[in-house]
């Protein structure tokens, strides 16, 4: 699809019915990552929209208090009715790191050998110590584990695909404005054509 697909327009101006709807608190497009964490950590806010590396706040981190861990929990964004591709069991993501082996090293068998042994090793302990979902298959059978990553390890074990972000996966300059132009959406400083838009012309624009 193009960034000016009907589907993706019609994204942006429900984003912004949402904020028309008093669906997030006022000025959320100008907080940090961590102001708009506080808030929910504060119990400010009700929901938080976020990824899997923050579940340590809500698992392993002794700084948060046991009780407000136990009232915080997770579920997966809601369909839109009458949406393309409603595949609940569709997520979007990626490993945060990659581990390499230099192709001239003295060492490449141990090297990969040890390699494979951190990574199987590394998908046990990160749940159970770490409080961190790794992106290789984790034997939860005999693992105690808080309830919320049982239920995002059970989740992601059935997914149907794993999409990765847009931002990633584009060059610099429209990474850049992808950003500054979903801060102006939240914001409405923009329209959701103009949203659309300007996006659509510069990855036209790389293409040429």
């Amino acid at each position: 699809a193009k960034m000016d697909d009907p589907a993706i327009l019609k994204a942006a101006q429900e984003v912004q019915n949402l904020i028309d709807m008093g669906g997030f608190i006022n000025g959320a497009s100008a907080l940090s990552y961590e102001d708009a964490k506080g808030y929910f950590m504060n119990e400010k806010a009700a929901m938080f929209l976020t990824a899997t590396w923050e579940l340590p706040n809500y698992t392993t981190n002794h700084d948060v208090k046991q009780e407000l861990k136990e009232r915080i929990g997770y579920f997966k964004f809601p369909l839109y009715e009458g949406g393309k591709g409603t595949d609940h069991n569709s997520f979007v993501g990626g490993p945060g790191v990659g581990l390499f082996v230099a192709k001239d090293s003295k060492v490449k068998k141990e090297a990969k050998d040890f390699v494979g042994f951190f990574v199987k090793e590394w998908g046990k302990k990160s749940v159970t110590d770490a409080g961190v979902i790794p992106a290789t298959k984790v034997d939860t059978s005999n693992l105690k584990l808080s309830p919320i990553n049982m239920d995002i390890l059970k989740d992601l074990s059935e997914t149907s695909n794993v999409t990765t972000y847009f931002d990633t996966q584009t060059s610099p300059a429209v990474s850049e404005l992808h950003h500054e132009l979903i801060t102006a959406l939240f914001g409405k400083q923009v329209t959701p054509k103009e949203f659309v838009k300007q996006q659509a012309e510069i990855l036209a624009k790389e293409q040429e």
